[in-house]
């Protein structure tokens, strides 16, 4: 509650090693040097940070890129500035600017130099399905009479992004459905080489997301690199989570942080969101049973200071905290998975999801095989102990979820992996179907667990997928025909009702489509049909209410399809209904 150390999930988290409450939560703790080191020889002059910021005052057709150049100089001097952008990806226009320029004397204190470099029908940067990456190299140089007093080179791209009021969000003028999750690449940032990140944003590509929150923490440099190069979006939270120190001083450290991230991160155009203190004191009710000395304001100066800092970047979108309110963990912290079926309040669904075992291979990795199987399924059995210290949560398993166990570590790896497929495709699907009514932003929590530990990934630390992964690609996929359950207990004898949805993410309207649905049972078919449709790009509707009558106690499975007008699929989905199931108390 008081930290006084800016780390974020690195320092005090649920998936750290000892978790977050424990007396072994500091142990593999994160420090020293993360990042290459490099000298750098000037003559005269240096330039520090050059930080590039679109400029849409003329439109989308004509902007222009405002550059700011902070320099030292060892002594008044008379210096050309020179700023050329040229095509980084691509064949295209390049674009220059040369000037005079005073540069001025202030110690080791830096100055900043700024101009606009008007860009004209410069190409656009986009993110994957909606169009090209398209990145230009910036090159800024000093020069006098003798020759290069410095040079920096930077690479961005332009492109614009947009919160309206309603609806959804806009990057460069068109309505985008942000689908994805929660990242932590690692808890040791050395760790990580380009191709570990690469790996796992062409994993994230193939679970069909768009976007990623780099969930409290900054990560290394290549990461975003490749995230513009790739067309990936990136939420980017500050490192703040849960509560510090409250002074007026300890704030102001945390705004400058905030500010130095802007210019050491503000030209990744796939950086699309600042996110700010994660469930701050004040915004977190659960911390009042936990800590005598919670009070309902604490960190309010905090997250509103470091709030303020990042609005300064007027490029991109500012979320001054992420609340409880749009962490929303039925099924897993309180109520049932079904109560992700219930309208959402909150436009912006930061969290949700469920922890899930590993394979065997890499749970015999993370637990020793003596306590592979504790006693009893008890919270407080000593066996597991060593689970609760890889971030098992037995409380949340078998008395939340009240998933069980079953007679070998088979069948609880496979219960765990399918609850947590259930959770998290039975929220995608809902929360899409409310796609901008009023749901915007859906980020599972999350992608791949960061250590040899048991928590909520639906990547294991290997990379190797669980069924969650498996089924947020399949509730991730931009066609979707979403299956939306009515009747919640399905009965035998009894009719069940289920409704079919087509939802359309791309910019590509599929006239003449086709939605082809089946409910069956014992590979019998209930019911089933056919429904024609114009679907509309950026699009989400329902298309048909269904029902079937079990005919015996075994599962009933719903299937949709959809075909564009030349009969090629665009998307498929499948759900399970078993029978019978004993009323809720």
């Amino acid at each position: 509650l008081h930290k006084n150390v800016i780390k974020g999930v690195f320092s005090q988290h649920d998936a750290r090693p000892g978790g977050a409450w424990s007396k072994q939560g500091q142990d593999a703790n994160s420090g020293g040097i993360w990042a290459p080191v490099n000298v750098h020889i000037s003559r005269g002059a240096v330039i520090d940070n050059v930080l590039t910021t679109p400029d849409w005052q003329q439109g989308l057709e004509n902007p222009a890129l405002k550059i700011e150049i902070d320099y030292r100089a060892n002594r008044p001097r008379q210096a050309t500035l020179h700023i050329r952008a040229t095509p980084a990806n691509f064949s295209g226009k390049s674009y220059q600017i040369d000037q005079p320029v005073t540069l001025t004397y202030t110690g080791h204190t830096a100055q900043a130099l700024n101009v606009t470099l008007p860009m004209d029908a410069a190409r656009l940067w986009w993110p994957k399905g909606y169009g090209d990456p398209n990145l230009y190299d910036v090159e800024v140089s000093l020069t006098d009479d003798l020759g290069t007093l410095d040079r920096s080179t930077t690479r961005t791209g332009l492109r614009q992004i947009v919160k309206p009021d309603q609806g959804g969000w806009e990057i460069n003028g068109k309505r985008i459905f942000l689908r994805g999750t929660n990242y932590i690449g690692t808890s040791w940032l050395s760790s990580m080489s380009p191709k570990d990140w690469e790996k796992d944003l062409v994993l994230l590509e193939e679970m069909n997301a768009n976007t990623i929150r780099v969930h409290g923490h900054l990560a290394s440099h290549p990461l975003y690199a490749l995230a513009d190069a790739r067309g990936m979006l990136i939420w980017q939270d500050m490192p703040l989570q849960w509560g510090y120190n409250d002074s007026p001083e300890f704030a102001q450290e945390a705004a400058r942080q905030a500010t130095d991230a802007i210019h050491q991160y503000g030209n990744y155009p796939s950086i699309i969101v600042w996110g700010g203190q994660n469930e701050p004191p004040f915004d977190s009710l659960w911390m009042q049973k936990r800590f005598p000395d919670w009070h309902p304001d604490m960190n309010k100066p905090l997250s509103q200071a470091v709030a303020d800092a990042l609005a300064a970047d007027i490029s991109r979108i500012t979320h001054p905290w992420s609340s409880v309110t749009e962490h929303f963990w039925q099924g897993w912290y309180f109520g049932t998975l079904n109560d992700f079926l219930q309208p959402s309040k909150s436009a912006i669904i930061t969290e949700f999801g469920a922890e899930a075992l590993p394979n065997l291979a890499t749970l015999k990795t993370i637990i020793p095989e003596k306590d592979l199987w504790p006693a009893t399924t008890k919270p407080g059995d000593p066996g597991w102990v060593v689970w609760k210290y890889h971030n098992f949560q037995p409380i949340q398993t078998f008395q939340f979820a009240k998933i069980e166990r079953g007679p070998t570590i088979e069948t609880f790896i496979a219960n765990t992996q399918r609850y947590q497929a259930d959770s998290v495709s039975l929220a995608a699907e809902s929360y899409r179907r409310q796609r901008y009514q009023p749901v915007t932003v859906l980020l599972q929590f999350m992608f791949v667990e960061n250590w040899p530990s048991i928590n909520w990934g639906v990547m294991d630390y290997r990379r190797q997928p669980k069924l969650g992964y498996y089924a947020l690609k399949k509730a991730y996929q931009p066609v979707l025909p979403s299956i939306e359950p009515v009747t919640l207990n399905w009965k035998t004898g009894t009719p069940g009702r289920v409704n079919f949805w087509a939802i359309n993410d791309t910019l590509t309207a599929y006239p003449g489509a086709r939605l082809v649905w089946r409910i069956t049972q014992d590979d019998r078919t209930l019911s089933e049909g056919e429904q024609q449709l114009d679907m509309a790009a950026d699009s989400g509707s329902k298309q048909v209410e269904a029902s079937a009558t079990p005919l015996t106690g075994t599962p009933v499975t719903a299937f949709s399809v959809i075909y564009d007008r030349h009969g090629n699929q665009l998307g498929a989905n499948d759900h399970l209904f078993t029978l019978n199931a004993p009323e809720a108390k």
